[in-house]
């Protein structure tokens, strides 16, 4: 792996769908790509993506054939976009649906942290998109101004609101959270939740507040869980987080002192480590890591291989 995270992409982050925004409008172009043999149709249900077993794992897509029985009017198609020439929309089949049965042997929903980083950067990226889009879709049925029914538009990228007297669109959402990693000289602080597995280590997080820039939302919530000051806070980069809605955009700062004072509420407990002592901890088994899904994952990697 390389240290120079310009040349090293986060999970979900790299696919190449063209997303056609400029098109959602046009109902003669969604139709013709709704349409078109060769479209992907791609399945989420309970938040899951359905996957072929194997080595390796396959992304499984459905035609529109085998879509349209499943298709229902509280779950409308969502254009997602074209992936090299090939239409794909993303669907949500109801809880009750009995998957067991309406899929081949060997096909099965997978929770996506589980299998993302098996996928390829496209597929992990679409399903992503997939799974996100489904979840606001059945978050979002009700106007949250007044409360009455939303109907799909654009190509299921807008719920407008049925109420002529209301008439509010809504667009997607995406909750912006920041994740820091922080150093003091050779050190690097690493925290855990008690809700985490036991051992589990990662980097400070937590979400952007209304009026705050996120450098600001860095700061404050690093001085909130450890009551560490920063200097030298930098853009690291950024990676989609459909868990269920996020955006996690990643930095790395500069703690003015060592001395920490824990939110207990928010940190069960924080160590200072050098590379030496997590590459010792890291053999032993007394400290455990993020899994490579996750941008903490790589804010620790990279700092870890730039000592090399």
């Amino acid at each position: 792996m390389q240290s120079d995270h310009s040349r090293k992409t986060n999970v979900f982050a790299a696919g190449t769908l063209y997303r056609v925004s400029e098109s959602r409008v046009d109902e003669q172009y969604i139709q013709a790509k709704l349409h078109d043999p060769a479209a992907h149709f791609v399945p989420v249900w309970k938040n899951k993506n359905l996957v072929a077993a194997g080595d390796p794992l396959q992304s499984v897509y459905m035609s529109y054939d085998q879509a349209a029985p499943m298709l229902t009017d509280s779950a409308p198609l969502i254009f997602l976009g074209v992936l090299e020439g090939i239409p794909h929309f993303a669907f949500a089949l109801p809880d009750e649906a009995p998957v067991d049965t309406l899929f081949p042997a060997g096909q099965q929903f997978k929770d996506l942290r589980d299998i993302g980083v098996l996928l390829t950067q496209d597929e992990g990226s679409l399903y992503a998109y997939a799974r996100a889009l489904v979840h606001w879709h059945r978050t979002h049925q009700y106007c949250g101004r007044c409360g009455s029914k939303t109907i799909s538009q654009e190509a299921g990228h807008v719920l407008q609101c049925t109420n002529p007297a209301c008439a509010l669109r809504h667009f997607p959402r995406t909750d912006a959270a920041i994740i820091v990693l922080i150093t003091y000289q050779e050190h690097c602080l690493l925290v855990r939740q008690s809700v985490w597995p036991e051992g589990m280590y990662a980097t400070v997080a937590g979400f952007l507040e209304p009026g705050e820039s996120l450098e600001n939302a860095v700061a404050r919530e690093v001085m909130e869980e450890t009551g560490l000051e920063l200097e030298h806070i930098e853009y690291h980069s950024s990676q989609p987080w459909p868990f269920p809605a996020s955006i996690m955009i990643g930095f790395t700062a500069q703690a003015t002192t060592m001395e920490y004072k824990l939110d207990q509420l928010e940190i069960e407990q924080a160590i200072w480590v050098t590379r030496e002592e997590l590459s010792v901890k890291l053999k032993e088994g007394t400290l455990k890591l993020p899994p490579p899904l996750s941008i903490a994952s790589r804010l620790i990697d990279d700092w870890f291989r730039a000592g090399e």
